[in-house]
């Protein structure tokens, strides 16, 4: 089975397609529909702020998949997955845009990146000098789903950027798509003009940079995907960088 965003058009409708291809030859198709309102885990009624899902995330074994909605993040029981229901939804003010959603540690640790203002912002938005971080990726300790938890979030830093750049600023400084490492505490993915970065989040409260590969301007890598001992970052600017971790 498959879940995508329903998008006829132009328009954002509120709804998903599940999409069931057992009989590959003959799919159906159910319309998932976002409520206003859920009963989260704990009974506790929250409001779902989402429309559709930006990228979606599963946890085969726990039955979740996870919704990254812009406006917040969902967490789903896909016990039945053409009826899949919302069990937790978390609207963190510090995250501007819920662009991407993962979870690590057999689905005790949420990560959730934040497409600081869609692209549409002025460099520079990984500044540290800002009162708030922008563009971060956020930490959520889930081990109680009821009451999901702010840890800590991990943020490059603005002058290490300008001085891989000769001292210009880049365009458009953001997280975007990557992958948790196997089992480590390990998370590659692309920042735009930042290139692909690896953060080391062992302690979540202060997770580090470990890793990073910055090809020569001009570079914007939209994301980076881990197989077998290797990072294949997409990079608008340039195509496809194959770096191998050692």
């Amino acid at each position: 089975r498959s879940i995508s965003t329903h998008v006829p058009g132009l328009g954002e409708t509120g709804q998903i397609d599940i999409l069931d291809f057992a009989d590959p030859y003959h799919p159906t198709v159910k319309v998932f529909v976002f409520p206003a309102v859920v009963v989260t885990e704990g009974g506790v009624p929250r409001a779902v702020l989402s429309t559709t899902c930006h990228e979606m995330t599963f946890n085969a074994e726990l039955h979740r998949a996870y919704c990254a909605g812009v406006t917040d993040t969902t967490i789903w029981d896909t016990s039945d997955p053409l009826n899949p229901v919302i069990r937790q939804v978390i609207d963190w003010p510090g995250n501007n845009i819920h662009h991407g959603v993962y979870d690590a540690r057999g689905g005790d640790l949420l990560l959730i990146t934040d497409e600081w203002a869609g692209v549409a912002a002025p460099s520079p938005p990984c500044s540290e000098t800002v009162r708030n971080p922008t563009s971060a990726i956020w930490f959520f300790d889930i081990s109680d789903l009821a009451t999901p938890l702010p840890v800590g979030y991990f943020q490059i830093q603005y002058e290490q950027l300008t001085s891989e750049t000769g001292g210009v600023p880049p365009a458009y400084c953001s997280t975007h798509l990557g992958d948790v490492i196997e089992d480590r505490d390990l998370f590659v993915l692309g920042w735009y003009a930042g290139g692909t970065v690896m953060v080391d989040f062992a302690n979540p409260a202060a997770a580090q940079q470990v890793a990073a590969w910055h090809a020569p301007a001009p570079t914007s890598v939209w994301e980076a995907r881990y197989h077998d001992g290797h990072v294949y970052a997409a990079d608008t600017q340039r195509g496809l960088d194959i770096l191998k971790i050692v």
